[in-house]
């Protein structure tokens, strides 16, 4: 844009113009509405055009400046006050007609309007006003919206009175450029001039703020309307009404159109179908027939949109036999349907699986010469890539191409979704590099949905793949793409790469909001870094980004994962502070780390106060509950809780069943478990393998491995298949009853029936053979099981350490000890107490007491299984003064001696016969909570039967009086 100024111009005045210019379209191109009046009317009238112009915006109405820079410099031609003259114009009646026919034609330029404007503005005298409304008027037609505000800032500068029409003219335009507020300005400036508002006002206002979204206020004016005696006509009621109806407001839409009728106004056609329209789309399908009825009785007709907004609703429900009856009825009517109807009825179909039946209607479409747009095909493709038809899909986007139809980013994002679906990642990819050719490239949202289709079908390498890719063309990132990339990043376990495309973001400009934050916390407590998530929570709200249920969930889940149950019930505590109400899973989430923590009374009241505040437990919450109950032996808590779940109708499903089962298999009820199958049976409550390997290892706990063969015969006879578990389980069963043959030969079956024997099976077995003393098949099955490639745990070794301690073959279980390091794993203390306890049964006391006094140079600390290993060596071993010596040494060294170590000391008072010293101890064991076992109370009371009055002795002291729930059975005194 360069134009020239009259050399008389100094070149001060010349810059200073020039940028007075450039500075007004500046500001037109970042706000069109803050322009300075004086600086904007002066450089109009001086008919002033810059020297240079050029400028850089990315503002909105960058295009309008451009229009009006060209008019600007049209208008200000040398010749602009003789092109009237020029067109035989010489009087002011002329001038009129002139005006008001080139107004009345179809195409009113711009640059034409502004030159007639300016000639208007100087003519003597000043010409009638309707002359500038005509003008503005056209130029409002021909969307000019700008230079209508332009010129009428004209006109108030120059004191050139508006008409209400003029008003009407500018309300409407400003509502045009999405300026509802000016719109709004504008209607008070014409109250404070005395005019009026005519129903052409009101209506202008109430479309306007319906466009804008602004229901409330188009209400307002409606209301306000009436009151100023302005009668509304249909304009008013279908505008209104429509724009209700938009904003899902049917119900007040159905009292306008009552008052309307009250009105003695009668609803036409586009007043009723923005209601149809709005009932099918809320589901009031017969609401809306009810209507079409009621309307087709008034003798109103229906159109073309009447009958594709009830064929939308009915297929949206699924009645499509009654939307293919009134495809027929529309032609019986001579009403053709055009190709948003068929669109409608083939989406219903293809939603349905009806795809066959969807096709016949594309051929229809075709024999009746419209033309299938985009929407059709792409509804086909959804259809046929839903149903997994995706070569069908393609077909149908080839045909559309053979059409000369151009692809959209929705067509290309339907045969994406249906290769990944598909998992044809491959077709996926190809069709993303062929896409990367295109000119100009797909919108980035494109791209986000493809990521999206791989991250659901939990490709995330292909992700990392495609966003480098991505990153190479020129399409900006913007929040989406990152908080994809970081997601993907923590699944494949690269959280460095996480931390590295969060600063990505940072450096992009990105805000991250409470998404990015979240994935951001739950991929760390998903690598257990559950303190830095807590850091990021804490970042998150300092920058006031609020979290919500979703980050709050996903931190308390991290910390009840560690067991943090404190933490997490703070957390939960915050949220209703913060006014972010807890929902369900956040309630289970605390009651199940309650239960799974031992608090189960806790847990219980959370459970009330949950119901208190109106929220209702589901399955989880019961299940949870279950398992606390259970696993704590609180059965009458757990059978009344089962009864609570029948009063709210949440039926027991194989979880609770299972929980119950478990709880029972683990008291020795395996009995009271089975039934509980057959009742589950009876519910209708299918049993899994989980139920089956429940009882098989209950039953095998208690020595009952007839009985587990026989259920597991059950169980495959109901089409359930036995799994590495049972069979394990099944193994431990024959080695807990020393049928260790057995157990090998159901290992030699399942390794010939394609079972792959894991770590522990071969550590079942390793247990089997060293309890029955059978070390060297134990040693052949070891070396067996790494030449297999099988890795010892920690386990295994403490199972070969055992049996070979228990045997006293101690030098070999110091070999076996030392190899552990050829597997990575280092010797903890277990391992250590093992050796020391074999060193006992072998009578070597003082290689044990070396090796005991030793464990603090070797970086551990004895535990209470030490001192209890070592004091029952040095009782066995008649050293009685060193094992109180050491008892009292472990107290100081804070390790506090349970109910296995006091009874161990005093057997050997009892031993001593010094059975004062014994009863001193009892008493100190119930000072301190503990309880005698069985042997120490049989062991006290075989030496006090030897005395006289030996059973008040024994009630004299609080160990042995009768506890709740406990007796002293007649084998105690035997």
């Amino acid at each position: 844009m360069v134009t020239r100024v009259s050399a008389s111009y100094s070149k001060i005045a010349v810059q200073s113009l020039s940028a007075s210019y450039s500075g007004l379209v500046s500001s037109i191109c970042s706000d069109p509405f803050r322009i300075n009046n004086g600086t904007l009317c002066k450089t109009v009238e001086r008919l002033l055009t810059p020297d240079v112009l050029s400028w850089t915006d990315s503002g909105e109405c960058v295009e309008e400046a451009n229009k009006f820079h060209r008019v600007y410099v049209s208008s200000c031609d040398s010749n602009a006050f003789t092109g009237l003259s020029n067109l035989g114009v010489s009087c002011r009646s002329q001038l009129e007609n002139f005006v008001i026919d080139l107004c009345k034609s179809e195409n009113v330029r711009a640059e034409d309007a502004l030159k007639i404007f300016n000639q208007l503005m100087v003519a003597q005298p000043l010409p009638s006003i309707s002359l500038f409304s005509y003008l503005l008027s056209a130029l409002a037609k021909n969307k000019h919206f700008f230079t209508v505000n332009f010129l009428c800032k004209k006109m108030k500068l120059n004191a050139v009175p508006r008409d209400i029409f003029i008003y009407s003219v500018l309300i409407n335009c400003f509502f045009h450029m999405n300026q509802a507020h000016f719109a709004l300005s504008t209607f008070g400036e014409l109250l404070k001039c005395g005019f009026q508002p005519n129903t052409v006002i009101f209506n202008t206002m109430i479309k306007g703020l319906s466009v804008s979204g602004r229901m409330d206020d188009a209400t307002r004016f409606f209301m306000k309307m009436e009151g100023d005696g302005s009668l509304p006509n249909k304009i008013t009621y279908g505008t209104i009404i429509n724009g209700l109806c938009k904003v899902g407001r049917v119900s007040d839409a159905l009292i306008l159109l009552q008052r309307m009728r009250d009105c003695g106004s009668t609803p036409d056609t586009l007043i009723y179908n923005p209601i149809l329209d709005a009932l099918c789309k809320v589901g009031l399908v017969n609401e809306a027939i009810h209507m079409y009825s009621e309307m087709v009785n008034s003798n109103i007709s229906p159109d073309v949109v009447t009958y594709s907004s009830l064929i939308d609703g009915l297929c949206c429900l699924g009645r499509l036999k009654e939307a293919q009856e009134l495809i027929s009825e529309m032609e019986c009517r001579n009403i053709s349907p055009n190709v948003v109807t068929f669109n409608t009825l083939v989406k219903g179909l293809c939603k349905n699986g009806m795809i066959q039946e969807a096709e016949k209607y594309l051929e229809v479409i075709v024999e009746k010469n419209l033309q299938p747009d985009v929407i059709t095909y792409t509804t086909l493709m959804h259809g046929y890539s839903m149903s997994g038809k995706v070569d069908a899909a393609e077909e149908v986007f080839e045909s559309m191409i053979t059409r000369g139809l151009e692809p959209n980013d929705h067509m290309y994002s339907v045969l994406i979704n249906g290769y990944c679906t598909s998992h044809r990642i491959d077709d996926a990819m190809r069709l993303f590099e062929n896409l990367m050719l295109k000119q100009p490239l797909p919108s980035i949202s494109l791209f986000t949905l493809f990521l999206n289709a791989l991250v659901r079908e939990r490709d995330f390498f292909h992700v990392v793949s495609l966003y480098k890719k991505i990153s190479l063309i020129a399409i900006p990132r913007d929040i989406n793409i990152f908080s994809i990339l970081i997601n993907s990043f923590f699944h494949l376990d690269h959280t460095l790469l996480a931390y590295s495309a969060f600063g990505q973001l940072l450096k992009c400009g990105c805000q991250p909001d409470t998404v990015i934050f979240s994935i951001l916390i739950k991929g760390l407590c998903r690598v257990g870094q559950i303190n830095m998530a807590a850091k990021f929570f804490v970042k998150m709200e300092g920058e006031g980004c609020l979290p919500d249920q979703h980050t709050y969930g996903t931190l308390i889940d991290g910390f009840c994962e560690i067991g943090n149950v404190r933490i997490a019930v703070g957390l939960m505590k915050k949220m209703e502070r913060e006014r972010c109400r807890p929902n369900i899973a956040v309630y289970n989430m605390i009651i199940d780390a309650f239960c799974k923590g031992g608090w189960v009374n806790r847990a219980v009241d959370l459970h009330s106060d949950m119901i208190r505040s109106s929220i209702s437990p589901d399955i989880i919450t019961y299940n949870c509950l279950m398992d606390g109950l259970c696993s704590s032996g609180c059965w009458e808590d757990a059978k009344m809780l089962f009864l609570e779940m029948a009063d709210r109708d949440i039926s027991p499903d194989v979880v609770t069943f299972n929980t119950q089962m478990n709880a029972l298999c683990k008291e020795g009820m395996v009995k009271e478990a089975h039934k509980l199958l057959l009742t589950m049976i009876q519910r209708g409550v299918e049993a899994t393998v989980v139920t089956y390997n429940i009882l098989v290892d209950g039953y095998c706990l208690l020595g009952k491995v007839n009985v587990a063969v026989r259920l597991i015969e059950c169980m495959v006879s109901s089409g359930l298949e036995p799994d590495d578990y049972t069979h394990n389980v099944l193994i431990n069963g024959y080695c807990i009853s020393q049928r260790i043959d057995e157990a090998l030969r159901l290992f030699e079956e399942m390794c010939q029936n394609g079972f792959i024997p894991d770590v522990v099976t071969y550590t079942t077995l390793l247990g089997g053979l060293c309890d029955v003393g059978r070390l060297n098949d134990a040693q052949i099955l070891f070396d067996g099981m790494l030449l297999r490639g099988h890795r010892p745990t920690m386990t295994t070794y403490i199972t070969l350490l055992s049996g070979l301690s228990r045997n006293r073959q101690i030098s070999k279980a110091v070999s076996l000890m030392h190899a552990m390091d050829n597997y990575g794993l280092r010797p903890d203390i277990k391992v250590l107490n093992i050796l020391i306890d074999g060193l006992c049964r072998s009578d070597n006391l003082k290689d044990a007491r070396d090796l005991f006094d030793g464990i603090s140079n070797l970086g551990f600390v004895p535990d209470v299984v030490t001192y209890n290993i070592m004091i029952h060596g040095l009782l066995r071993g008649r050293l009685m003064q060193e094992a109180l010596h050491l008892f009292e040494q472990m107290e100081e060294y804070g390790c506090f001696p349970n109910s296995s170590t006091f009874g161990a000391v005093i057997h050997g008072f009892c031993v001593n016969n010094e059975i004062d010293k014994a009863m001193e101890f009892l008493n100190v064991m119930a000072d301190r909570g503990l309880t005698p076992n069985a042997s120490t109370i049989s062991i006290v009371v075989k030496w006090l039967s030897k005395e006289e009055n030996y059973l008040e002795k024994l009630e004299s002291f609080p160990a042995f009086k009768p506890q709740r729930g406990k007796q002293i059975d007649v084998l105690t005194f035997n």
